[in-house]
């Protein structure tokens, strides 16, 4: 999903059999879907540049997903693990 996203830039992303439109959030442009897995209804976020170890990932470069349910954070991939183990 977060490399259909941030690397391919695909306008829909394909999750097993079912397919989900790229929306942009009005505010800050953030690359955002909002898809069903395993009965669950979850959105992938292109991670903004706040003040978590993630946003600090993407302040570096780096591809960053944040995945919530109910708001919630539940998840989060990067293409940057090399530099996600050096920034503590």
């Amino acid at each position: 999903m977060w490399h259909q996203v941030l690397v391919e830039r695909k306008k829909r992303v394909v999750v097993g059999d079912d397919s989900y439109p790229v929306l942009s959030t009005a505010k800050r442009k953030l690359a955002q879907v909002d898809f069903e897995f395993a009965g669950q209804r979850i959105r992938g976020s292109s991670k903004s540049r706040n003040r978590s170890r993630w946003a600090a990932l993407a302040r570096k470069g780096a591809k960053v997903m944040q995945f919530l349910i109910a708001g919630r954070d539940i998840a989060a991939v990067s293409d940057a693990t090399k530099l996600l183990t050096s920034t503590k």
